[in-house]
């Protein structure tokens, strides 16, 4: 690892912050959300939706091509399959 740490404390790491974290920023940024009306909350989930999917295309895609590329593309198409269909239940 970058960082002098091993992968498990890393990986240790990593789950304490964001489970500390986001409870933290949800208590601390619902008061602002109960104000907002649905179409601005419309288009701030919409942000949210495409710095999501950037993320995918422009960091984890390359991370999964490195590996064994039938089951990482794969996985890729059946997330999104699975988004899909999700979207179509509701």
């Amino acid at each position: 690892m970058e960082g002098g740490l091993s992968e498990k404390k890393s990986i240790l790491y990593a789950f304490l912050v964001a489970s500390l974290t986001t409870p933290l920023g949800a208590f601390l940024i619902y008061p602002l959300l109960r104000n907002f009306t649905s179409s601005v909350m419309g288009l701030l989930l919409g942000f949210v939706t495409g710095v999501l999917i950037y993320i995918s295309a422009a960091h984890l895609l390359p991370e999964a091509s490195e590996h064994e590329k039938d089951h990482s593309y794969m996985s890729f198409l059946t997330g999104v399959a699975f988004s899909i269909l999700l979207y179509f239940v509701k």
